[in-house]
């Protein structure tokens, strides 16, 4: 666990829901966690004492101070507001879009531009609702309202042997799985996606052993900050996709 003057970042493992559903959730754990630790219960020792106490101010209504949501496969880190205040000035930042996200992805194949930004609006898949779909044009079915949002990313490194970029993505706004949809639409799905590669491309990358049916998403979250530089500053020759 790692912490600021105003957060506590914890790293939530992929496959774990970051807060409640049908499945178990990482708040579960939390609220195991406390009861634990008011039994004196070993199971306590999973979090700080602090935290555990920071998180109850909030309470479960609250989701124990949770700041952001990862989807269930993406690993990395989650923040937790160490303060009522902490969580209104997040909420705020956030809503003036001054909040940017950072994540690093593996995707399937060679990207061609060193510096990129895919502006497709997203909604949920027509048939399918594990899924959304970017809208590249008038001709993709939908359902629900499009949300607009904007993904960037840069090239930091191409696996030629095995036929991987390495991106590092940036979203100020987001919406459900954005940066795996986005990403898919430019035909470079995230490694190990089971939603948005496509049956010929899971059996091709399954003949040739780079796709892994216990998978473990491409994509993870290394942060976040209340400011908005995004990649599309650091080049003056900005790619459109």
């Amino acid at each position: 666990m790692l912490q600021t003057p105003h957060f506590y970042l914890i790293r939530k493992p992929s496959g774990l829901p970051s807060t409640h559903g049908q499945d178990l959730s990482f708040l579960d754990h939390i609220t195991q966690a406390i009861n634990a630790s008011q039994q004196n219960n070993s199971l306590s020792q999973k979090f700080s004492k602090e935290f555990l106490q920071s998180c109850q101010q909030f309470g479960i209504e609250q989701e124990y101070g949770l700041l952001n949501r990862l989807d269930n496969a993406t690993s990395w880190l989650l923040y937790f507001a160490k303060s009522p205040e902490d969580k209104r000035y997040y909420i705020t930042m956030q809503k003036q879009k001054k909040l940017t996200k950072y994540y690093v992805a593996e995707v399937y194949g060679r990207v061609a531009s060193s510096f990129g930004r895919i502006q497709h609006p997203i909604a949920h898949h027509p048939t399918d609702k594990k899924k959304m779909v970017a809208l590249q044009d008038a001709t993709i079915s939908y359902r629900s309202k499009p949300q607009q949002v904007v993904t960037y990313y840069e090239l930091l490194a191409y696996d030629a042997k095995n036929d991987v970029s390495i991106l590092h993505v940036e979203i100020t706004k987001w919406a459900r799985h954005q940066i795996r949809c986005h990403l898919a639409s430019m035909r470079h799905p995230i490694v190990n996606d089971p939603l948005y590669t496509t049956k010929r491309q899971r059996k091709k990358l399954l003949s040739l052993g780079r796709y892994d049916k216990q998978w473990t998403l491409g994509l993870t979250s290394v942060g976040m900050r209340y400011a908005k530089e995004t990649i599309d500053q650091k080049s003056s020759s900005l790619g459109e996709q």
